[in-house]
């Protein structure tokens, strides 16, 4: 038995960078595609009109791909799929995110004006879990993969920045902008990202 575990150990360790390998470069072709599928809603409905459900139900998403299978990451090992609401009411896996619809639609308005090719879905799936309850969405740093507006498909870095409250309890938050695009993060995003006042200190994370 010992023996065998030794060889698991090794065909994994050799085997083991492929299979990721193998599963970002379908991650990155069905983002690629979700892109191209945006891209053609919009069209058909008269320019940046993003589907209004897309928070929580991606059936008309689905319909534009062709195939729900392109929702789902590869690496998405959740039993509800990374993005739970999403997988609850479109019925099938999505592991995927768009831009947040938070701030009655300023959001999409500020990342637009920042940037004409901005990020329009990305997946978190390639990040690790860095502490507390696992969660698809908190507490995660590393590779993010993001699909722009133009359909190419690119790496971001998902950091955790900490600031201190007005109480003075340390507050910590990986920003979804930075993701979507290098542009500034504008003063009216930060306030939808974060409960910490525009321009609060940095501090170290623990």
């Amino acid at each position: 038995m010992g023996i065998v575990l030794v060889l698991m150990g090794i065909v994994f360790s050799v085997l083991g960078p492929s299979l990721r390998s193998s599963k970002e470069t379908v991650c990155r072709s069905n983002l690629h595609q979700i892109s191209a599928a945006l891209e053609q809603y919009n069209t058909d409905n008269g320019g940046d009109a993003y589907p209004k459900t897309l928070l929580t139900d991606w059936s008309v998403l689905a319909r534009y791909t062709g195939d729900s299978r392109v929702l789902k990451c590869p690496e998405d090992n959740y039993a509800k799929g990374a993005n739970e609401a999403a997988t609850r009411y479109s019925k099938f896996s999505v592991s995927y995110w768009p831009v947040p619809s938070e701030g009655d639609g300023k959001y999409l308005e500020a990342l637009q004006n920042a940037d004409p090719n901005h990020g329009v879905v990305y997946c978190l799936m390639h990040t690790v879990h860095t502490r507390g309850p696992s969660s698809p969405l908190f507490n995660r740093k590393g590779k993010v993969l993001v699909a722009l507006k133009s359909g190419s498909v690119v790496n971001r870095n998902m950091t955790e920045k900490c600031y201190l409250d007005r109480e003075g309890h340390m507050v910590g938050y990986s920003f979804i902008w930075p993701l979507l695009t290098d542009a500034p993060m504008p003063e009216a995003v930060w306030k939808i990202e974060a409960d910490v006042p525009y321009g609060s200190r940095e501090v170290p994370c623990p």
